[in-house]
């Protein structure tokens, strides 16, 4: 009798690299680095990364398969107080619950000039910490030890993963400039890795080299042994070798400058310079391609066919009743409302986004609290069974990034919204926020485009709004000749502006609502305030003051010179640099409007105004216009008005839409002069 056992095993022969040693010695620092007080490549930075290096190399274990290895070394120098943050480090590892990726080799050192010698202080166990970030995210904190001005920071960890799928995304550049960044991944041909590079810093390096390597399966193999007892068993070991193509690549940036965060940007994210991996597939020896990044429709099946997705979308856990009740509702819109309300105020958005429930859409329910996908998937459910045509809508909130769609990749999801058709026309549900009016979607929603997940309609939708954020101002004021200025503002909050105002006011209450107010007044005297708190959260916010101030006034002689917006139009420009690298993102039309009535103290009137202008951005894509009159002898009125009717500006229109903002601010600055009569 003829017995065979196998077993299989890989050995992964070394493969020679290139460039392999870092470009520094972990441990070792000279005294000029320490010394540092600035650098030239950002005199008023912070603190500076000296050198960030980071290698990635494949390896097979017996029981695993291939695992990948990330090691790191950092450098920091910090020069301010304000660059003390750099000296706290967070790294994220994920866990399936199976299998887990694992930090370990931490290592760490500070470096300080004391009394003109470098002293050297080791990173302690005492000062690593291990926390849970969400259900398969864990989290690493470091906070380095004796962080000063003038600390340079030393850091090495090693993260080995079983996931090839998150092969770490390398990031040449931060918000504190770098001087030397490099990073080096070599990848076995069995991986067919899609690179992704963003950013607008040239490279200095970007090379890749084929080297071998080698993959050896050993079999082993038993004969004889019968069952009679009279032969002996033989073992046999047979071994064949499969030679194979190592992919290495090496990335390298010098003088990276610190990637300065402006305003109006969704996401800094996706415009810093960095290099990231999506896995399309593999192909082992003697085998097919296993394709991981197909095709949208692929991903459309993958998704419906999911059990914490389309699946999900079958049962409607415990809210049948309420259902019941909903579905006697008169019209579409009604019933509509009736769901969403009911999932808003029977599911508390816990702060998380993801795309696939937790648990189950009754747990979730029951639990009375869910992320995004648990309420949005449960208003897609409960729609469904009212007889509407609704599907789930994955996005990518504001903060997680732009959705490149010429790649087919889940990872570029993090949230899920809903659409139910109405008529001709589609219209998007986000249950998260209690405060908004059905139908219009939270901020972070806004960005870009999502993918509806049908049988029967599957593609893009646009995340655009005609919402604005719209604000009128009312002033009515008496000047005095001693200076001060007494009077009533009313503003008028709509849109986004008002669903704002309504949730500030009722999440902190009144009192904490009209100190926050007076915090950002410091130069109001409210002698008097009203709010119109009992209004629904769809209709304007209005809220009153009766003030006295004395700012932006100044007395000379038989003169008062002061600036009639009162700085409630724009008093500074929020775009500072010379050149934007990235688009600016407003996420929704602005609107503001500003009338100021001003009447003259006693035996004063008028000398000079203000002229009156308008201008505009190109496209009609933004306008601004300031209209300043007499009316009558001792009296004059302000109106101007604000807009940015475009939600998104590319790079090249930047210098155009600076200069407009410069403008606006320059008008704004603009002084009335009146005198006493007969001066």
């Amino acid at each position: 009798m003829k017995k065979l056992l196998i077993a299989l095993w890989y050995v992964s022969v070394p493969v020679l690299l290139f460039a392999q040693k870092a470009p520094v010695k972990f441990g070792k620092i000279d005294d000029a680095t320490v010394e540092m007080t600035s650098h030239p490549l950002d005199t008023t930075a912070s603190a500076i990364v000296l050198m960030d290096y980071g290698n990635t190399t494949f390896r097979y274990l017996d029981n695993e398969g291939f695992i990948f290895d990330f090691t790191r070394i950092i450098r920091i120098k910090i020069f301010t107080k304000d660059g003390l943050e750099h000296g706290d480090f967070d790294f994220s590892y994920y866990n399936s619950g199976v299998s887990d990726e694992k930090i370990t080799a931490i290592k760490g050192f500070s470096y300080n000039l004391v009394d003109g010698q470098v002293e050297k202080t080791k990173l302690n166990k005492s000062s690593i910490f291990k926390e849970e970030e969400s259900e398969h995210w864990d989290n690493i904190r470091i906070s380095m030890p004796d962080v000063r001005e003038g600390t340079v920071i030393e850091l090495t960890y090693k993260l080995t993963s079983p996931f090839k799928w998150n092969l770490q995304t390398w990031e040449f550049q931060s918000e504190i400039p770098t001087l030397y960044s490099e990073y080096k991944v070599a990848i076995p041909e069995y991986f067919d890795y899609q690179l992704l590079m963003s950013g607008y810093h040239r490279l200095l390096v970007n090379e890749k080299k084929t080297t071998s390597g080698s993959i050896s399966i050993q079999s082993k193999s038993r004969t004889g042994g019968g069952a009679s007892g009279g032969s002996t068993t033989k073992t046999t070991f047979d071994t064949q070798k499969f030679d194979f193509r190592n992919f290495n690549y090496r990335w390298v940036a010098k003088d990276v400058p610190a990637f300065k965060v402006e305003s109006f940007v969704a996401s800094p994210s996706d415009y810093l310079s960095k290099i990231e991996f999506e896995l399309r597939g593999t192909q082992y020896p003697n085998s097919v391609y296993e394709q991981y990044m197909g095709s949208w429709s692929s991903l459309n099946k993958s998704f419906l066919k999911n059990s914490k997705f389309g699946e999900a979308l079958k049962s409607v856990g415990s809210m049948k009743a309420e259902l019941e009740s909903i579905s006697t509702l008169d019209s579409e819109n009604e019933k509509i409302a009736g769901l969403v309300n009911l999932v808003r105020n029977q599911m508390e958005w816990n702060g998380r986004n993801t795309r696939y429930v937790n648990t189950t859409l009754k747990k979730a329910w029951n639990d009375k609290k869910g992320a995004t996908a648990d309420i949005n998937l449960a208003i897609v459910a409960g729609l469904r069974r009212l007889g509407f045509k609704s599907d789930p809508v994955l996005i990518s909130t504001r903060a997680h990034g732009m959705i490149r769609d010429q790649y087919a990749m889940s990872s570029q999801f993090n949230s899920v919204i809903a659409c139910v058709e109405l008529g001709d026309k589609l219209l998007l549900l986000d249950g998260t926020d209690r405060f908004l009016p059905i139908g219009v979607l939270p901020k972070q929603d806004l960005n870009g485009k999502g993918w509806r997940v049908s049988e029967s309609a599957p593609g893009w939708i646009k995340l655009t709004t005609s919402t604005k954020q719209e604000q009128t101002l009312a002033a009515d004021f008496k000047l005095s000749a001693t200076g001060e200025l007494t009077g009533t503002i009313e503003q008028t909050s709509k849109g986004y502006a008002g669903y704002a105002a309504h949730k500030n006011l009722k999440m902190k209450g009144e009192d904490e609502y009209f100190k926050a107010v007076q915090e950002k007044n410091e130069g109001w005297l409210i002698e008097d305030h009203e709010y119109n708190s009992e209004a629904s959260n769809s209709e304007p916010f209005i809220s009153k003051y009766k003030i006295e101030m004395n700012e932006n006034l100044t007395l000379a002689a038989d003169r008062i010179y002061f600036n009639p917006t009162l700085n409630e139009i724009m008093s500074e420009n929020p775009f500072k640099v010379e050149k934007r690298e990235y688009p600016v993102d407003y996420g929704f039309p602005l609107s503001n409007s500003f009338s100021f009535n001003f009447t003259l103290p006693e035996g004063y009137e008028i000398e000079e105004t203000p002229e009156s202008v308008s201008f505009s951005l190109a496209g009609k894509s933004g306008s601004f216009s300031y209209d300043i009159k007499k009316e009558g002898a001792t009296s004059f009125k302000l109106v101007a008005e604000f807009s940015i009717d475009k939600t998104m500006f590319a790079q090249t229109e930047y210098a155009e839409l600076k200069e407009f903002y410069h403008k606006v601010v320059q008008k704004c600055s603009e002084q009335v002069v009146i005198k006493k009569s007969g001066q």
